[in-house]
């Protein structure tokens, strides 16, 4: 079973996205010494749990995760991956590409680290939230990753100024090539001014129902793996991505000073420090702080609404239940929907049962009847930035 771990080299980032969430106040890089303490850590949970057998998923987050250089990624990547050996080690990088290098991505190659950014379509639109330049900075990024043979996935965040434009930014991405995830706006932790930016779970359920939509009908390669993965969820009955499931100590997020973290966005934030690498805390420990136990709490409860959804949509759309598949989703789709989630699901749901010749259609299709594991498809990095 895979897991995931979130490594911020460095809590700086050269751009000022309006709405950002994120920590971006610099600070010195992530050294070697807490590195290694990393590595200690990750061996004592392995041994705690038995083994930990596996995959251990490794994102290079930030902050802006290119800030410490080449030299950083050439002493960290080696030092992670024989470190943790025999366990297999996968590394992604998430981050605005602007201070990408051909060095960075000879070595990336080399040790087969996927590419993640973060762009919200069209220069126009883009640049209006996110900052004059960092478009053609990006895409520019983007161009250096192909040359060298390397895929760029990409997060698109949808604001209350962006969700509008949404099928603009579809047909960017289409004609771009460019696989995407979508993230709504967030407000922020501590500042207030980024809220105006933040959109309604109401909103967003209508962007994703409008993507769906356009998901179906489009014939070309690219993946939108934000939909991809709710298929997967609704396919298998049980949530792939942190959103869809209880994912409290599932994406545990490192700092570069050694503090740990529940979740990337909360790195930085001392009142979310649960416990610090240099004392190799076990998982007893780090679920006994009272960080953990507030989280856990909330956790729960949005983890349980979550399994309620998925097994209700994976019941419309799995094809051995004894009504037919259209009737079954026809029923689910009627049901009252508490949440917009909800209604993306059903959709969902809908699209797996009922004929198709669509591409997406027949995969999602085949997921359900295979029952397959929620991993069945890549995508772009899924986390936010």
């Amino acid at each position: 079973m895979s897991q995931h771990l979130m490594l911020l080299p460095s809590l700086a980032c050269p751009a000022s996205c309006a709405y950002c969430f994120g920590p971006n106040a610099g600070g010195p890089a992530m050294s070697r010494e807490t590195l290694d303490a990393v590595v200690e850590w990750q061996r004592a949970l392995g041994a705690e749990a038995g083994g930990a057998p596996g995959t251990l998923e490794i994102t290079f987050h930030g902050g802006e995760p290119l800030v410490p250089g080449a030299g950083w990624y050439r002493m960290a990547l080696p030092l992670l991956r024989d470190g943790l050996a025999p366990r297999r080690v996968r590394f992604a990088v998430q981050s605005n590409l602007w201070l990408l290098t051909d060095e960075l991505c000879e070595l990336f190659s080399e040790h087969g680290v996927s590419l993640g950014t973060s762009l919200d379509g069209p220069e126009a639109i883009n640049d209006a939230q996110r900052g004059s330049g960092y478009f053609g900075r990006t895409m520019a990024g983007i161009a250096r990753a192909r040359a060298h043979g390397l895929d760029v996935g990409v997060i698109c965040t949808f604001t209350r100024r962006s969700v509008a434009q949404a099928p603009e930014i579809f047909d960017f991405f289409a004609r771009e090539g460019l696989s995407f995830s979508v993230h709504a706006a967030l407000p922020a932790l501590g500042d207030s001014s980024a809220d105006i930016w933040s959109i309604t779970p109401e909103a967003h359920g209508e962007l994703l129902v409008g993507l769906l939509d356009r998901y179906l009908e489009d014939q070309s390669p690219v993946r939108i793996s934000s939909l991809d993965s709710m298929a997967r969820s609704v396919s298998a009955g049980r949530g792939g991505t942190c959103t869809f499931g209880d994912c409290l100590g599932g994406y545990l997020a490192v700092g570069p000073d050694g503090a740990i973290y529940p979740c990337q966005r909360l790195a930085g934030a001392d009142a979310y420090r649960v416990g610090d690498v240099a004392t190799r805390p076990g998982l007893a420990e780090l679920s006994a702080s009272p960080v953990w136990r507030e989280f856990r709490a909330w956790v729960g409860e949005a983890a349980t609404a979550a399994v309620a959804l998925i097994s209700l949509c994976a019941a419309a759309a799995a094809p051995t239940t004894p009504s037919s598949p259209r009737a079954r989703a026809r029923a689910v789709g009627q049901r009252r929907a508490p949440s917009s989630e909800r209604t993306v699901a059903t959709r969902i749901a809908r699209a797996i049962a009922e004929p198709s010749t669509t591409s997406q259609q027949g995969r999602w299709r085949r997921c359900s009847a295979q029952k397959t594991s929620t991993r069945s498809w890549s995508g772009p990095t899924s986390r936010p930035g």
